[in-house]
C-alpha cells in the first residue's frame, strides 16, 4: 500500500488529495527521534608520514528534519574523558565528513592509543543532540618479528647433508601483519655488507622457508663465508617493525673455524684453535686463509 502524508485539522484527518476522516477519541502521534551518526571509515590509523592510513575519516550523517543552528565533533581520550583534545565545529550546514591528522588542538600529535569522539548538534530551538561516542585506536608500533635460522652452518653443495638452510619467521601485531621481507647479505672480513642482497623473500603469511644457498642475480652457489639474514614486518596501519638480524655460516664442519665475524653480536664472535700444546685459545680478532 502507497505511503500517504496527512495532516490533522480540527480532529479530522486530511491527507494530500483532500480527503478526510474524523478522529474519534485521543490522538497520540509518534515521532521518531532525530538520527545522528559519527561513523569512522576504519577502526585505527597511524599518523606516522609514511602516507599508510596518516588519517582518520569521520562521516557525518544528520537528520534532515533537524533544523541546524551549530554542530561540533569532539574528540577525547579515554584516559581523560572529560578533557577535548580536538574539535570541528560550524554553523547550520554540517559537512558529509571531517578528517583528523591525529594532532590537538595545539598542533601536537597525540600519543599512541584509544580515543572517542561524538557529534553535537545544536538546533534552531536551542535543543541539543548527541550522536553515540564511538571509538578509535591510534597505533604508532610495528609488528614483533622472530627468527629462528636451523642449522646455523649448512654446505649446499648437493652431499645430502646439510645442503639448506631452514628460516623458521614468526610475527604478531594487535592490527594484523600485513607483510613482512627477509634478506640475505654476505659479510666482507670486516663484518659488514658485502654488495647487493644474495637473495630475498617476501610475503603476507607467516611460513617457514628454506635456501638452497643459491645467488639470485649470479645465478650460482655461493661462497663459503658469514651471512647475514634480515627480516623486516609491516602492519596493516603501515607501522614497520625493528630489523631484526641474525648471522648464519656456509661452509663444511671442518671450514668452520676459518671464518668468523668479531662484530660482538654474539654469534661467531671469536675463533678457538687447538695448539699442539694441548691448549686451546681463543682469538676475536684474526685473518684466517680460505683455503
Amino acid at each position: 500500500r502507497r505511503q500517504r502524508q496527512m495532516c490533522i485539522r480540527d480532529r479530522v484527518l486530511v491527507d494530500k488529495s483532500n480527503n478526510q476522516c474524523k478522529i474519534q477519541g485521543k490522538v497520540k502521534i509518534d515521532i521518531p527521534p532525530y538520527q545522528l551518526e559519527a561513523l569512522a571509515r576504519q577502526k585505527a590509523f597511524s599518523p606516522n608520514g609514511d602516507q599508510i592510513l596518516d588519517q582518520l575519516v569521520i562521516d557525518l550523517k544528520v537528520d534532515k528534519r533537524l533544523k541546524v543552528k551549530s554542530w561540533e565533533l569532539v574528540i577525547r581520550s579515554l584516559t581523560s574523558p572529560t578533557q577535548i583534545l580536538k574539535r570541528f565545529k560550524g554553523q547550520a550546514s554540517i559537512p558529509s565528513k571531517v578528517i583528523w591528522d591525529g594532532k590537538d588542538e595545539n598542533g601536537t600529535l597525540v600519543l599512541p592509543g584509544n580515543y572517542q569522539f561524538q557529534l553535537i548538534v545544536v538546533a534552531q530551538d536551542n535543543h541539543s543532540y548527541q550522536s553515540e561516542p564511538q571509538q578509535v585506536n591510534i597505533d604508532l608500533t610495528g609488528p614483533q618479528m622472530k627468527l629462528e635460522i636451523i642449522p646455523v652452518v649448512f654446505s649446499p653443495d648437493g652431499d645430502g647433508k646439510n645442503d639448506v638452510v631452514n628460516f623458521y619467521l614468526g610475527g604478531s601485531d594487535p592490527h594484523g601483519l600485513a607483510k613482512w621481507k627477509l634478506s640475505i647479505y654476505q659479510l666482507s672480513s670486516d663484518s659488514v655488507r658485502a654488495g647487493s642482497v644474495v637473495v630475498a623473500f617476501k610475503g603476507e603469511k607467516i611460513q617457514t622457508l628454506q635456501w638452497d644457498g643459491y645467488n639470485q642475480l649470479k645465478k650460482q652457489v655461493c661462497p663459503p663465508g658469514v651471512y647475514v639474514a634480515q627480516l623486516i614486518g609491516e602492519d596493516s596501519l603501515g607501522n614497520r617493525s625493528s630489523i631484526l638480524e641474525q648471522e648464519f655460516m656456509i661452509g663444511k664442519e671442518d671450514q668452520l673455524y676459518k671464518v668468523f665475524s668479531p662484530n660482538q653480536d654474539g654469534q661467531f664472535d671469536q675463533v678457538e684453535l687447538q695448539l699442539p700444546s694441548t691448549k686451546t685459545v681463543s682469538y676475536t680478532h684474526l685473518t684466517l686463509p680460505t683455503n
